[in-house]
């Protein structure tokens, strides 16, 4: 699982991906997005997100250690559980 942290002008966004490439392949994929002038959509494996990447001045690309992963899987599971008030 890879962490990624989008730093932006004004503010930041953490996502992230159960992708197992490297980490060295992953970011050149990455920066296909930053050489792009126009809005984009990066689709990870539980979000999508729409950039502009004029807008980004870094990523950051970690690595997540198995027991973080297991922590950050169940926020992600409890975050998904819709709650019907009516």
């Amino acid at each position: 699982m890879k962490k990624i942290t989008i730093f932006q002008d004004d503010s930041n966004a953490v996502l992230y991906d159960q992708d197992e490439e490297n980490i060295s392949s992953y970011s050149k994929r990455l920066v296909e997005v930053l050489e792009n002038s126009n809005v984009t959509i990066l689709e990870f494996s539980n979000s999508i997100i729409l950039i502009r990447p004029s807008k980004i001045s870094s990523i950051l690309i970690e690595e997540v250690i198995k027991d973080e992963e297991r922590f950050i899987e169940s926020k992600l599971i409890e975050e998904d559980v819709v709650i019907d008030e009516e």
